[in-house]
């Protein structure tokens, strides 16, 4: 077992007692499910987030409102225009740059609808509202986008007035609502949506069938999927490898499919993935570029709000099923969003006959409500086919700006809170002990999220960093409650066993092996060079090094050898054969390049070596070179030696 550091025991139990005494009781995070008392019924309900606010947008009675992360309404304001509206599945809705919000409406008239663009502040009132006509076409929206310079497009379907087939339309405005172009393709659908790409294009959907275009509006490519029997609606999402949408299989029990195609339009290896949770989906929520969310509701009476995440590759990685079990109102679910701090909201219906009240709520990070419950289920995966689409992209005549009238009004409804847990939990885990020269990071583990945090450190970050051995607490507030709780945990550093050579500092000479021994007891070792024996032999000068793991714990022991400096230049020699210094020898027992240059005092280059073992025996020329002074110059690696040596017979 490896053993803490020295610490204060006393101290460390004082600390427990304090913290034990003080700290609340662990439960599960507060959450809460509200429904919007009003007189007005909605169908469809969607959930939108503005910071860490919920914006709740109920299609059918036009109304926003915003509430603050308790569920206290902030505004709630309510939209009328001159035009009877009739909502088509679900108005579009985009949450914008600067707090600000778009929705898209279409509106009927005599013998044709119209599209309606309508944009509010950060407060719910509006900017602007127009009524914008397309010569000869009745227009339903679906759609509304924004790109990074805060244009707007608005995305729907058309047909000649008196009938005809339906085509796709496309139209951009600015931010005060002027139109900039207007396009139309010649493929169409009743149902459908568009999401802005990624790169500032737009990807369409009608039906089964896909048109990419860039950010003029012309056509990239269009592709067309082969699966019958299904509802489609639902615009796609984008995720890093491509674009998934989803489909209702229609039959006895309604089936949820999810289809996915990459950035060029292709069906990748997996095509279509089932669930057999009965539901009619509508939307998909992007949580990252490789995951998204989406709301089902599960039994034939599509009572049972289920909320499922799931990767870019489709593999379900949580799933929780929301219920009342303690109350008769049943929910539908029709949306998900995200607060900034990554808290889930869901939005939806109270009752399954699409006749009762607006619903909003407060989810843990794992989509639990507290009032859960779980519903049974299987997936299954599917093959299926597409086919190339020929379209035809036609720039439009300029659409009609027809009516800019609108009226609004703000409201205060009451509100029911259906269920609500306002207990809490706070996890540091449990005492642990780090490696040395390690770290550790301390963070709540369980699924809350706070408003407040206070470290033992000073430090008010959801997360710490530790390298030291102690007692470290955190106390955590929510803001909503006033409940404020706290937990500890102990942090130890274990003990490392010493190798025999822990460090070395050294000189190695030529022709000479050091062995660096760093053995320890139950010790695995990685050397620099990838060899794994408990000893290094070293037979030239550098930098070494080995990692050895010793109970989870892995350390790096670093070794200098050095070359020895060690250079001898005599100044005389006498090559007259008596072997009794016949040779002008240098000793040189370094590493470093070795280059010998002899000039005689004309400048001739008398003598040269690269080789430190071979010696001037004094010929030149194959003669003894004549008594005198001789010139040498030595370069020993990036240093030179100059000087001079007498021969004398």
């Amino acid at each position: 077992m490896a053993q803490y550091t020295m610490i204060n025991r006393f101290k460390i139990f004082s600390l427990l007692i304090t913290m034990l005494v003080c700290q609340g009781t662990l439960f599960s995070q507060r959450t809460f499910v509200k429904s919007i008392e009003t007189n007005k019924r909605n169908r469809s309900v969607f959930v939108f987030a503005s910071g860490n606010s919920p914006i709740v947008w109920q299609t059918d009675s036009l109304s926003l409102s915003k509430y603050d992360k308790c569920g206290s309404e902030i505004w709630h304001k309510q939209y009328k225009f001159t035009t009877p509206n009739r909502i088509v599945l679900k108005s579009g809705f985009k949450t914008l740059m600067n707090g600000k919000f778009v929705f898209v409406t279409t509106e009927n008239y005599t013998n044709y609808r119209n599209s309606r663009v309508t944009l509010i502040d950060s407060n719910g009132n509006i900017s602007w509202s127009k009524s914008f006509r397309m010569a000869n076409s009745t227009m339903v929206s679906y759609s509304v986008m924004q790109n990074s310079s805060g244009d707007l497009f608005i995305f729907g379907s058309k047909n000649a007035i008196g009938g005809g087939p339906s085509n796709c339309f496309i139209y951009k405005l600015n931010l005060n609502g002027n139109v900039l172009w207007s396009k139309s393709y010649s493929i169409g659908g009743t149902w459908g949506g568009a999401i802005l790409t990624s790169d500032q294009g737009i990807l369409m959907r009608t039906g089964l069938q896909f048109i990419k275009i860039n950010s003029l509006g012309n056509v990239q490519w269009s592709t067309s999927i082969s699966d019958l029997g299904s509802y489609f609606f639902a615009a796609p999402i984008e995720v890093s490898d491509g674009y998934i949408f989803t489909g209702t299989n229609s039959g006895t029990s309604l089936s949820m499919s999810f289809y996915k195609l990459d950035k060029q339009g292709n069906l990748p290896a997996l095509h279509k993935k089932t669930i057999t949770l009965n539901s009619i989906h509508r939307s998909l929520t992007l949580k990252t570029d490789s995951s998204f969310v989406c709301v089902l509701n599960a039994s034939l009476t599509r009572q049972f709000p289920t909320i499922i995440e799931m990767d870019k590759d489709l593999n379900i990685v949580k799933k929780n099923t929301l219920h009342l079990s303690n109350s008769t109102v049943k929910l539908l679910g029709t949306g998900i969003a995200f607060l900034s701090d990554g808290t889930p909201i869901v939005s939806g219906i109270t009752d399954s006959a699409f006749n009762n009240k607006s619903f909003f709520g407060l989810l843990t990070t794992d989509y639990k409500l507290g009032c859960d419950t779980s519903i049974y289920d299987s997936t299954f995966i599917q093959t299926i086919t597409q086919t190339t689409l020929t379209v035809t992209s036609v720039n439009t005549a300029s659409l009609v700006e027809e009516d800019s009238s609108y009226t609004e009004m703000t409201l205060n409804f009451a509100l029911k809170t259906l269920c609500e847990d306002n207990t809490f939990s706070l996890d540091l885990g449990a005492d642990t002990t780090i490696c040395p020269n390690s770290s550790i990071v301390l963070y709540n583990k369980s699924s809350e999220r706070y408003d407040q945090y206070t470290w033992s450190t000073g430090a008010n970050t959801p997360s710490i960093s530790v390298n030291m051995a102690g007692v470290y607490w955190l106390t955590a507030t929510d803001n909503c409650s006033g409940v404020t709780i706290s937990d500890t945990i102990l942090v130890g550093i274990s003990n490392f066993p010493i190798p025999s050579d822990s460090t070395m500092d050294t000189v190695i000479c030529n022709n000479e092996y050091i062995t660096i021994n760093a053995q320890i007891p139950m010790g695995i070792y990685l050397w620099q060079d990838n060899s794994s024996l408990p000893y290094f032999v070293a037979d030239k000068p550098g930098n070494y090094y080995v990692d050895i793991t010793s109970d989870n714990c892995t350390q790096r022991f670093n070794y200098t050898i050095k070359s020895c400096s060690g250079l001898f230049i005599p100044n005389v020699f006498s090559p007259n054969g008596d072997n009794i210094n016949d040779m002008f020898t240098i000793r040189y027992l370094g590493f470093d390049s070795y280059n010998l240059l002899i000039y005689n005092r004309w400048g001739d280059i008398v003598f040269e070596s690269n080789d430190r073992d071979i010696h001037w025996n004094g010929d030149f020329n194959n003669k003894i070179v004549s008594q005198g002074v001789y010139f040498y110059v030595l370069s020993i690696g990036e240093k030179r030696h100059k000087g001079n040596v007498s021969v004398f017979r």
